[in-house]
């Protein structure tokens, strides 16, 4: 029992005296959150990482079953099978309402992406990048942008129209007609 009591003590004062020694002299901390988007996004570093960013939200509609229910359900690429818990998707019937999540995320999901291709829209003019990859960059964001507006329109119809990068918050939307939101972001691409 003694040399139990000894074992128990010797760890305590070892513990104690580890305790006091502090590794502050080798660990110093950097504070990365100084630095806002106006600086980052005038990097070149930065300026990749959004552009990067604007291809997120695609896996959306083609990583995620909600996609592949909005393009394929109903049709005979896709037959409803066993598990009943989206046929509603193929029915084409009113059991199918505007309130299934899948439809939220989708809107929620494409209208960031919108909203990160417009920031990108707004910095790459800015940017240290070389014309050539500038010009590059610049169809990739406005392909993007308008690929995230067809598939809006073709699943919602008139949908509010974004050309400007949102940086607060909204309370009002002004779904405007298909027809502008083809002209300008997808058949002349501005």
């Amino acid at each position: 029992m003694k040399k139990i009591f000894r074992y128990i003590i010797a760890s305590i004062g070892l513990t104690g005296t580890l305790g006091l020694n502090s590794c502050s002299d080798f660990l110093e901390e950097t504070n990365k959150n100084t630095v806002t988007s106006d600086q980052f996004y005038k990097t070149a570093e930065g300026m990749e990482g959004l552009v990067n960013s604007c291809y997120a939200p695609t896996r959306t509609w083609y990583g995620k079953v909600i996609g592949h229910l909005l393009i394929e359900a109903g049709t005979d690429e896709m037959l409803p099978g066993g598990f009943t818990g989206y046929t509603y998707f193929h029915d084409y019937s009113s059991t199918l309402q505007a309130t299934e999540t899948g439809f939220l995320f989708v809107w929620k999901s494409f209208y960031r992406g919108i909203n990160a291709c417009n920031t990108a829209l707004e910095y790459l003019p800015t940017s240290p990048l070389s014309a050539s990859q500038k010009a590059i960059r610049e169809g990739e964001i406005r392909f993007l942008r308008a690929f995230y507006y067809y598939h809006l329109t073709e699943t919602f119809g008139d949908i509010p129209l974004r050309t400007k990068a949102t940086d607060a918050p909204e309370t009002t939307a002004i779904r405007n007609p298909k027809d502008d939101i083809y002209k300008l972001s997808i058949v002349t691409g501005k």
